[in-house]
């Protein structure tokens, strides 16, 4: 069930960025007057939306793909890559939209924020097991 909800919630996002993709420049305007107060919008909705994708993406390899612990943070970063250029080429045949190099860095970037992130956690989950695994070693050993 679990591994349904996070493959189907990674396959969902993709497709949420697709239909974003798909839309017009012009039914994004009033978007962009709400948000013009913001420097770089456009470039954190990039990395808003992979970061999440990475995210999704990763959890989802990490289930199917238990034994390449190690290179999954490679293949969710490149993958996110490679959807993201994807996403960009789509954009080129769509009215008013264009293809953008900085896109595709926050898209990246995004990925990378991810990984990272998931990357972290998962050191401090460890350090945690181990130091509480050697506090009930130690514990034992002074009990006997």
């Amino acid at each position: 069930m679990r591994r349904n909800l996070i493959t189907g919630g990674a396959l969902g996002w993709a497709v949420l960025i697709f239909l974003l993709s798909s839309r017009p420049a012009s039914s994004f305007e009033d978007a962009g007057d709400t948000v013009d107060f913001l420097p770089a919008a456009e470039f954190f909705a990039h990395v808003f939306l992979y970061f999440v994708l990475a995210a999704l993406v990763h959890a989802s390899l990490r289930i199917y793909l238990p034994k390449r612990k190690r290179l999954l943070a490679v293949d969710t970063v490149i993958f996110s890559l490679l959807y993201g250029v994807s996403d960009e080429f789509h954009q080129a045949f769509v009215p008013g939209r264009s293809v953008s190099g900085v896109d595709i860095v926050a898209d990246v970037l995004g990925a990378v924020l991810a990984v990272t992130l998931w990357l972290a956690f998962d050191r401090i989950r460890q350090h945690r097991k181990n130091n509480g695994q050697d506090s009930d070693a130690e514990t034992d050993a002074e009990r006997g």
